[in-house]
């Protein structure tokens, strides 16, 4: 031991500053730029988690390793651990170290990281370990040359830990979004924030990736069976803002909330979920990930996963079933959930599976809301309704458009489906009664002479018609009254500008 302490005296006399603690000598020398102890958590949390998923101890690649402090630590764990450094010094210190420790599975080298990970094979390591390093080798090479050595690293090594400098002051060597170099990683998940120089202020986000698992903290580690992005592509939403892990049994739903909506989306499911989940075999909510940071703030949601195929789905593949029974089974959530002061936003055949158990559950859970809204459409919950009818009992003739008229071409594809009085008693149908649990008993339950007046399809379509110009007319109206406080803000703002202009003229006089 003496003679170690002695050696690694020797070696560290040429360092102005040392980067890491010296594993077992924590007390010498200099104190060191990182603590490393605040990073060295979430690691071991990650490699436990790992380590009991694959029932082994994992072959770890830590990549600038420096005065290898997680190198050793995590050979302790009784990892079989690859660490190297472009600095003859620093691995020096490392092979001082490394004869205390001859049971430790480690092998240390002098390698740069480019050139060293060119020669890396496929499944070769379990988990890879780069800390604080990707910015050194964008300074050098250029940010595209980072991405792409990340890109071929990840085909290589399934799930690692990175730690990176950001933008806010290291602008000129990495993306406005550090998460830009994380090419061909499915996963990007923020393990902690940690000091990079005591006191200083500035923290680094460290983060677990992977295109191979998810790690949550309570959870564990999940294996990713396939992946689902999101398809729509608008002005504010991309693929990759709101993506689908399926994991076995559980389902995690991530929302990448860079504008109100979409974190209004994900506020909206986990109110959902916690209300219903676990109810009615509805899934469970499981966890929560919130993560903030300059780039903004991504949510994981995770629940119980439901297996089946989407009624989109079942219908595409033009196989034989009760479709009636379909209809029955959607109405019979939605009376449930409005019950519950709950309505669904985005009926359709998507947004439904047809479970393997044969029953029928609802699954775009950010979609219903203690509010009667249909966000996409201008319209109704019940007009949204008929539309899903027309889809499940005649997928290749659903009325298209957006115009007024579209509420009766909906009911009158429906005639050839509901007896004549059920249609009636349908159209006549209150919107100050519970409209589905009406509809339910309507459509379900009552027999088709029981109706009280008989008026022809005529009369009624016409007062379909006119109720619905009522309502755009009463919309027409709330939005007359904003423009108009719009236009007084704008002449009070318009006001102050030009009282504003009068002073700093005075002023230059």
């Amino acid at each position: 031991m003496a003679t170690v302490t002695k050696e690694l005296n020797e070696a560290l006399k040429p360092y102005l500053e040392i980067y890491q603690p010296i594993f077992g000598h924590e007390t010498l020398g200099m104190k060191p730029i990182r603590n490393c102890v605040d990073r060295l958590d979430g690691v071991k949390k990650v490699y436990d988690a790992l380590s009991k998923k694959i029932n082994r101890p994992l072959r770890v690649l830590d990549l600038g390793c420096n005065l290898g402090f997680f190198s050793f630590n995590i050979a302790k764990w009784g990892g079989v651990v690859t660490a190297i450094d472009f600095s003859e010094k620093n691995i020096g210190v490392c092979k001082i170290l490394e004869r205390e420790h001859p049971d430790y599975k480690i092998k240390f080298e002098v390698a740069n990281i480019e050139e060293f990970l060119s020669n890396v094979k496929k499944d070769e390591y379990d988990l890879v370990l780069c800390l604080a390093i990707l910015h050194h080798i964008s300074k050098k090479f250029g940010i595209k040359f980072c991405q792409d050595m990340v890109l071929d690293l990840s085909k290589k090594i399934h799930t690692g830990i990175f730690e990176f400098a950001t933008e806010s002051v290291h602008a000129a060597y990495v993306p406005k979004n550090y998460r830009d170099l994380m090419q061909g990683f499915d996963v990007i998940r923020i393990l902690s924030y940690n000091e990079h120089i005591d006191n200083s202020g500035y923290k680094r986000p460290m983060c677990f990736v992977s295109n191979k698992y998810l790690y949550f903290e309570e959870l564990g580690i999940l294996q990713i069976d396939r992946i689902g992005y999101n398809v729509l592509h608008t002005e504010y939403l991309e693929k990759t803002d709101l993506m689908y892990y399926f994991c076995g049994d559980k389902f995690v739903k991530f929302f990448n909330a860079k504008n109100k909506e979409l974190l209004g989306d994900a506020n909206t499911e986990v109110q959902f979920l916690s209300t219903f989940g676990g109810q009615n075999d509805l899934p469970k909510l499981r966890d929560i990930h919130i993560e903030r940071d300059e780039n903004g703030i991504r949510i994981f949601i995770v629940r119980d996963h439901i297996n089946g195929i989407t009624l989109k789905e079942k219908i595409n593949k033009s196989e034989d079933f009760d479709r009636w029974d379909i209809i029955k089974q959607v109405l019979e959530w939605l009376v449930l959930f409005e019950k519950r002061g709950f309505y669904h936003g985005d009926i359709e055949p998507s947004n439904f599976i047809f479970g393997d158990d044969g029953k029928i559950y609802p699954i775009d859970y950010e979609e219903i809301r203690p509010v009667p809204i249909v966000r996409i459409w201008p319209f109704k919950v019940n007009l949204l309704f008929f539309y899903f009818m027309n889809s499940i009992l005649a997928p290749n003739n659903i009325p298209r458009g957006f115009d007024f008229h579209r509420q009766v071409r909906l009911l009158t594809e429906l005639k050839k489906y509901i007896p004549p009085k059920k249609y009636q008693q349908i159209l006549l149908i209150k919107d100050s009664e519970k409209y589905f649990a009406r509809l339910y008993e309507i459509l379900f339950e009552t027999e088709t002479e029981d109706t009280a007046e008989d008026y022809n399809l005529a009369e009624l379509e016409t007062l379909a018609v006119e109720k619905y110009l009522d309502e755009v007319g009463q919309k027409l109206k709330l939005y007359q009254n904003h423009f108009e406080k719009l236009a007084f803000f704008i002449n009070q703002q318009q006001q102050r500008i030009e009282q504003l202009e009068r002073i700093i003229k005075e002023k230059l006089k």
